[in-house]
């Protein structure tokens, strides 16, 4: 099944096939691997959801909440910051799958600050840019982050100066990577130069 996916490792594959809702989750590789996914992708998304069967215990007749997923991460032992990098890929992994399956009970949000302007430029990436729906959604993600944190300083967009953005970047570099941070400011030159 899997080797029908990717080229694995006999001991992966024999995981693969031994863990729990081995269907599901070659189903839902198959569905990346037929969207496009690279390779190395998938075969970390293999690894990964092994992980999230494992720690997540659930059935896949129940729905299942974003505070389900944080407490298998926490089972799991990923809740220190060394291991905030694996904690993101496992609960991405987690809800990107069950929201495949139509098990995710997606969490209610509150309304995001400028949320018709992150619409509008989502709409442009889209429409404008053709880029991917997960390039759109990290973009979004991203600029939501950072529309938060500017509301939080009780300040109007239209007041927004270049020194606000190195301040959000500074902050934000006590917990991103050096890749991280480069990929967030380049959203956010994005953003401001679209809104501008």
């Amino acid at each position: 099944m899997l080797e029908d996916i990717l080229v694995a490792s006999p001991s992966l594959e024999a995981r693969h096939a031994a863990a729990p809702f081995v269907l599901e989750r070659t189903h839902y590789l198959k569905h990346l691997k037929d969207q496009g996914y690279a390779e190395k992708t998938l075969f970390g998304r293999a690894q990964v959801l092994l992980r999230v069967v494992k720690w997540l215990k659930i059935d896949l007749a129940s729905p299942v909440t974003q505070q389900q997923i944080e407490a298998a991460t926490d089972r799991a032992g990923y809740f220190d910051d060394r291991r905030a990098r694996a904690r993101y890929r496992f609960v991405e992994a987690a809800r990107l799958w069950l929201r495949f399956r139509g098990r995710f009970i997606e969490p209610v949000r509150e309304r995001l600050p400028y949320a018709d302007l992150i619409g509008d430029f989502c709409s442009w990436m889209s429409h404008e840019r053709g880029l991917s729906t997960s390039i759109i959604r990290h973009r979004s993600g991203e600029l939501g982050d950072f529309f938060r944190w500017w509301h939080s300083q009780g300040r109007p967009f239209r007041k927004i100066k270049i020194t606000d953005i190195d301040e959000y970047l500074i902050l934000a570099a006590k917990r991103w990577s050096r890749h991280t941070m480069a990929t967030g400011a380049s959203d956010l030159r994005v953003f401001f130069r679209h809104a501008g």
